[in-house]
Protein backbone atom coordinates (compact mmCIF):
# COMPACT_ATOMS: atom_id res chain seq x y z
CA UNK A 1 0.00 0.00 0.00
CA UNK A 2 1.63 3.18 -1.16
CA UNK A 3 0.22 6.28 1.50
CA UNK A 4 -0.09 9.44 -0.29
CA UNK A 5 1.03 11.87 3.04
CA UNK A 6 4.33 10.41 3.42
CA UNK A 7 5.09 8.80 0.33
CA UNK A 8 6.57 5.91 1.86
CA UNK A 9 4.86 2.18 1.26
CA UNK A 10 2.91 1.06 4.78
CA UNK A 11 3.13 -2.42 4.99
CA UNK A 12 2.18 -5.66 6.62
CA UNK A 13 4.21 -8.23 8.09
CA UNK A 14 3.51 -11.61 9.50
CA UNK A 15 3.82 -12.24 13.16
CA UNK A 16 4.21 -16.35 13.33
CA UNK A 17 1.83 -18.45 11.85
CA UNK A 18 -1.38 -16.29 12.07
CA UNK A 19 -0.35 -12.86 13.39
CA UNK A 20 0.16 -9.97 11.74
CA UNK A 21 2.70 -6.58 12.45
CA UNK A 22 1.06 -3.44 11.38
CA UNK A 23 2.74 -0.14 11.08
CA UNK A 24 0.52 3.31 11.23
CA UNK A 25 -1.89 3.79 8.54
CA UNK A 26 -1.61 0.29 7.01
CA UNK A 27 -4.65 -1.73 6.00
CA UNK A 28 -5.70 -3.87 9.00
CA UNK A 29 -7.76 -7.12 7.29
CA UNK A 30 -11.41 -6.76 8.15
CA UNK A 31 -12.52 -9.28 11.70
CA UNK A 32 -8.98 -8.62 12.86
CA UNK A 33 -8.25 -7.35 16.07
CA UNK A 34 -5.23 -5.84 17.43
CA UNK A 35 -3.62 -7.59 20.96
CA UNK A 36 -0.40 -5.58 21.44
CA UNK A 37 1.27 -2.42 20.44
CA UNK A 38 4.99 -2.10 20.85
CA UNK A 39 5.53 1.71 21.33
CA UNK A 40 9.61 1.31 20.44
CA UNK A 41 8.87 -0.25 17.34
CA UNK A 42 5.57 1.95 16.45
CA UNK A 43 4.00 -1.60 15.35
CA UNK A 44 0.57 -2.63 16.03
CA UNK A 45 0.28 -6.94 16.59
CA UNK A 46 -2.93 -8.00 14.88
CA UNK A 47 -4.72 -11.56 15.45
CA UNK A 48 -8.22 -12.46 14.28
CA UNK A 49 -11.09 -12.13 16.40
CA UNK A 50 -11.23 -14.86 19.36
CA UNK A 51 -7.55 -15.32 19.03
CA UNK A 52 -6.39 -11.83 19.72
CA UNK A 53 -7.40 -11.85 23.36
CA UNK A 54 -5.65 -15.43 23.63
CA UNK A 55 -2.66 -14.11 21.68
CA UNK A 56 -1.97 -11.24 24.22
CA UNK A 57 -2.87 -13.08 27.17
CA UNK A 58 0.14 -15.46 26.28
CA UNK A 59 2.40 -12.55 25.53
CA UNK A 60 0.94 -11.40 29.25
CA UNK A 61 1.76 -14.87 31.10
CA UNK A 62 5.06 -15.47 28.93
CA UNK A 63 6.38 -11.77 30.18
CA UNK A 64 5.37 -12.69 34.06
CA UNK A 65 7.10 -15.96 34.11
CA UNK A 66 10.15 -14.26 32.64
CA UNK A 67 10.41 -11.19 35.27
CA UNK A 68 10.23 -14.36 37.87
CA UNK A 69 12.59 -16.71 36.10
CA UNK A 70 15.16 -13.83 35.93
CA UNK A 71 14.33 -11.88 39.42
CA UNK A 72 16.94 -12.04 42.36
CA UNK A 73 16.66 -14.92 44.85
CA UNK A 74 15.24 -13.20 47.98
CA UNK A 75 18.79 -13.48 49.97
CA UNK A 76 20.64 -12.03 47.51
CA UNK A 77 18.28 -9.38 46.94
CA UNK A 78 18.61 -8.41 50.80
CA UNK A 79 22.71 -9.19 50.50
CA UNK A 80 22.56 -6.82 47.84
CA UNK A 81 20.08 -3.91 49.87
CA UNK A 82 22.89 -4.45 53.14
CA UNK A 83 25.46 -3.83 50.47
CA UNK A 84 23.89 -0.86 49.15
CA UNK A 85 23.13 0.92 52.91
CA UNK A 86 26.00 0.51 53.97
CA UNK A 87 27.51 2.16 51.11
CA UNK A 88 25.77 5.23 51.42
CA UNK A 89 26.47 5.44 55.23
CA UNK A 90 30.12 4.94 53.78
CA UNK A 91 30.04 7.29 51.67
CA UNK A 92 28.15 10.20 54.25
CA UNK A 93 30.50 9.61 56.51
CA UNK A 94 33.18 10.07 54.24
CA UNK A 95 31.81 13.50 53.06
CA UNK A 96 31.11 14.60 56.67
CA UNK A 97 35.10 13.69 57.37
CA UNK A 98 35.76 15.80 54.76
CA UNK A 99 33.90 19.06 55.90
CA UNK A 100 35.22 18.20 59.22
CA UNK A 101 38.73 18.12 58.33
CA UNK A 102 38.21 21.06 56.28
CA UNK A 103 37.02 23.15 59.15
CA UNK A 104 39.43 22.05 61.57
CA UNK A 105 42.32 23.45 58.80
CA UNK A 106 40.63 26.51 58.10
CA UNK A 107 40.20 27.10 61.99
CA UNK A 108 43.56 26.31 62.88
CA UNK A 109 45.14 28.59 60.02
CA UNK A 110 43.18 31.21 61.39
CA UNK A 111 44.47 30.57 65.13
CA UNK A 112 48.39 30.73 63.55
CA UNK A 113 47.56 33.64 61.71
CA UNK A 114 45.93 35.31 64.60
CA UNK A 115 49.23 34.01 66.81
CA UNK A 116 51.68 34.89 64.70
CA UNK A 117 51.06 38.50 63.77
CA UNK A 118 52.13 41.79 66.16
CA UNK A 119 49.72 44.56 67.92
CA UNK A 120 49.50 47.31 65.60
CA UNK A 121 49.34 50.59 66.94
CA UNK A 122 45.85 51.14 66.51
CA UNK A 123 44.99 47.83 68.40
CA UNK A 124 42.56 48.19 71.29
CA UNK A 125 45.18 46.17 73.35
CA UNK A 126 48.16 47.96 72.46
CA UNK A 127 46.01 50.87 73.81
CA UNK A 128 44.56 50.07 76.88
CA UNK A 129 48.65 48.93 77.59
CA UNK A 130 49.48 52.97 77.10
CA UNK A 131 46.49 54.23 79.29
CA UNK A 132 47.95 52.10 82.27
Amino acid sequence: MYEQRTGKIQQMKRRGIVGREVTFGAPIPRGWRMSWYEPQRRVAVYFPMPLHWLAGAVRGIVWRISIMWNAARRERHESQEMQRKFRERQRLAEEYAAGYLVGWHECLAACLEALECKPQSGNLHSKMKREN
